[in-house]
């Protein structure tokens, strides 16, 4: 029954790691993966990987819709549903709190989905916070 249990955990790995892999092919394809991109700089924002915001400089543009880190769906587990919703909103710059930060997705809450995001969600994978 162990040896189940490990298959499946190692395939679950697997996917993550391949989606992951498209999403950086995705970003070196279409040019967008540099020095700002990396850094977490936004067009005129700042570039220490600060949350950026627009307007009020202590308030984030995203409020952050769950105590628990890395989940975007406020089920309080980070799993594979939550990684789901990093894809489909990846690289998104309009998250706001009218279409509640890309959906969960902004786990910084600086406005849009990226690498910061992604590095939350792993930190975090597999946490249950109840």
């Amino acid at each position: 029954m162990e040896l189940l249990d490990l298959k499946m955990d190692n395939d679950k790995i697997f996917a993550i790691g391949v989606k992951v892999l498209i999403i950086l092919a995705v970003a070196a394809v279409v040019g967008i993966v540099g020095n700002s991109f990396l850094s977490g700089q936004k067009s005129g924002g700042a570039n220490d990987g600060s949350i950026v915001s627009s307007g009020d400089e202590d308030a984030p543009a995203c409020p952050l819709y769950s105590d628990c880190l890395g989940d975007t769906n406020g089920d309080l587990v980070v799993n594979q549903e939550d990684f789901d919703s990093l894809t489909e909103n990846w690289l998104r710059r309009d998250c706001e709190a009218e279409n509640q930060c890309c959906n969960g997705a902004d786990l910084t809450g600086d406005g849009w989905v990226n690498f910061q995001d992604l590095s939350v969600y792993s930190d975090n994978s597999e946490n249950i916070c109840k």
